[in-house]
């Protein structure tokens, strides 16, 4: 799955969105579990549809990634964060 939500956030001028987005997008765990969502499961809703979902496991990935987690308990923040 295409994450829409990093393009929207890579055309904004922020530095923290950018270190987020350049942290966790060759994280493998985080391709890995991403690649499972299926957007039909989801709201055509903005605020809690499947944008709300790729924003909270941005997050969850990043936070874990600065945590130092290893990749078993990443996924399980990842998992758990859907």
């Amino acid at each position: 799955m295409q994450s829409k939500i990093l393009e929207i956030i890579l055309k904004e001028n922020n530095e923290l969105l950018q270190e987020i987005i350049n942290t966790v997008r060759d994280n493998d765990v985080f391709n890995d579990v991403m690649s499972d969502v299926k957007e039909q499961y989801f709201s055509d809703d903005v605020i809690h549809g499947i944008s709300h979902n790729e924003r909270v496991d941005l997050l969850a990935c990043y936070t874990g990634i600065k945590e130092g987690l290893n990749n078993e308990e990443l996924r399980l923040i990842l998992e758990a964060s859907k």
